[in-house]
């Protein structure tokens, strides 16, 4: 028989554990949600790229045409980058990492009705700014959630 006094404490425990236990799958889940979400950023970002042969091949657009869609990414890219690392200690990276997904999709679905090189620019242009969410919002939740012995290998993958 158990006295009170172990009661009490088998049952703290108890409640440890599953707290603990509940941790650890609230960590899971937000790495798998990272790392997917992480993937969805970089194809959005790639799909402009494999898109230039064709474009090319169909003389839809000239090379400085294209180089121009290229240069505005880029340069609202590491702007955003820059940006949005002041942001997420501001306000909520979680917040912030959503936003930019659902804003990438919406860039990149304009981006198949458009027609005009400078609307075509100034949507690739906002698809910058918001794929620069990405990163900066990975790393403050990274940091916040794990140990640092706990990510070190996760970051090189």
């Amino acid at each position: 028989m158990m006295n009170e006094s172990t009661k009490i404490k088998w049952e703290d425990n108890q409640r440890k554990q599953t707290r603990l236990s509940r941790h650890k799958s609230l960590k899971n889940t937000l790495y798998l949600s990272l790392f997917v979400g992480y993937g969805v950023f970089y194809y959005n970002r790639k799909s402009y790229s494999s898109l230039i042969p064709a474009l090319l091949q169909s003389r839809y657009l000239g090379e400085s045409e294209l180089g121009f869609i290229s240069s505005c990414f880029a340069f609202s890219y590491g702007l955003s980058k820059f940006g949005s690392g002041i942001l997420s200690d501001k306000l909520q990276p979680r917040e912030l990492f959503v936003i930019g997904l659902i804003a990438t999709g919406i860039c990149n679905i304009f981006f198949t009705f458009i027609d005009g090189v400078m609307f075509l620019s100034f949507v690739w242009l906002m698809n910058g700014l918001v794929q620069g969410l990405a990163w900066p919002q990975c790393a403050k939740l990274l940091k916040v959630w794990f140990e640092p012995h706990e990510v070190n290998g996760t970051r090189c993958i």
